[in-house]
């Protein structure tokens, strides 16, 4: 207890000497596109405007306000030549140096920070979120309105108050038409519980670029008799555009999806591999049990109901069964 007091109070006067910089609009931590780190004496630091980044906002503003969305102001900073004339009309035909070095490239999440950072207009705010543990899990907490605190600093104002205006306007007429398109979500599907309906968005990635794929839906058939069919997409070449990755291959979801599974069945739930997977289980268990031998009964029990787990398992694919109730059979158990 006296350590985790000492703990928070030290925590809680590192807080207070933040907000006393951030009452005075200073910089209390981290990099801003658009401003300078600027070392002051003492033992702060200040935000200086850096004019060619703050040049860079003020042209993605334009062009989000003239009707371009993220995605697309995204690939024509990165030069992508189907938005060429884009290019040469809004950023004069060169390629902006994006915020931070990663991937070398803008992506639509970058933009849409850009377009949503009330820094732009001169004002620095601090204690919107907070760090707390949940679960032994660090996440940030959004904070009450009357918590945080907002420094007026009109010298750092790079977007007049005008165009931020019909920005914002913008952007929540289209948040708006967007939740009612998608069904009453903000991210355009229902909140199932589930990562993903597809299964290999998050585990496949570009054999180009290494982005991850992600699932799209292209049109297919004659006139008359048109439907969207899911195909997997390098996601770098449809958010970033063909100058970061050329990979503009969109396999079949059907048949990427029925290879993967039959590789599965054949190479994976076989008798031969899980009786490897349930000894090495095992062996693992023993092990524990010899250097903690307080925890044998509960080991004890591990391993009785992985064998069990396993043996239903086997049944399963003897029962011709697999691959599918199998595969239900794992996100079941991820998910409990």
């Amino acid at each position: 207890m006296p350590c985790l007091r000492r703990c928070h109070s030290a925590s809680q006067r590192a807080r207070d000497a933040l907000k006393r910089k951030a009452e005075r609009g200073y910089n209390t931590g981290g990099i801003v596109y658009g401003y300078d780190n600027i070392k002051k004496e003492g033992s702060h630091t200040d935000y200086a405007i850096n004019e060619t980044q703050a040049d860079v906002i003020r042209r993605i503003y334009r062009m989000y306000i003239e009707g371009h969305g993220h995605t697309v102001i995204a690939k024509t900073m990165n030069g992508d030549p189907r938005y060429a004339k884009q290019n040469l009309k809004y950023f004069d035909g060169k390629t902006p140096t994006p915020p931070r070095k990663g991937t070398g490239s803008w992506a639509p999440a970058s933009v849409r920070k850009i377009l949503h950072n009330e820094r732009y207009t001169g004002k620095v705010t601090f204690g919107k979120h907070r760090n707390k543990y949940l679960a032994r899990k660090r996440v940030r907490d959004r904070q009450k309105d009357s918590d945080i605190h907002v420094a007026e600093r009109p010298d750092l104002r790079i977007i007049p108050e005008k165009l931020w205006l019909q920005v914002q306007k913008r952007l929540s007429n289209v948040r708006k038409t967007y939740i009612r398109d998608t069904g009453g979500t903000l991210w355009g599907r229902p909140d199932t519980g589930r990562e993903s309906q597809y299964l290999l968005t998050g585990l496949m990635r570009c054999d180009e670029c290494g982005a991850s794929m992600l699932a799209t839906k292209l049109v297919h058939g004659s006139r008359g008799n048109r439907r969207n069919v899911h195909h997997y997409g390098c996601s770098y070449y449809s958010n970033r555009g063909k100058s970061v990755c050329a990979n503009s291959q969109k396999p079949l979801m059907t048949e990427v999806d029925a290879r993967v599974l039959e590789a599965i069945e054949t190479t994976i739930l076989t008798p031969a591999a899980v009786d490897y997977v349930i000894e090495q289980a095992i062996h693992k268990i023993n092990e524990q049990q010899a250097e903690q031998p307080n925890r044998k009964d509960e080991l004890a029990a591990e391993t009785t109901k992985v064998q069990k787990e396993l043996d239903r398992f086997m049944q399963l694919i003897a029962n011709g069964k697999a691959p599918a109730t199998i595969l239900a059979e794992i996100a079941s158990r991820e998910n409990g």
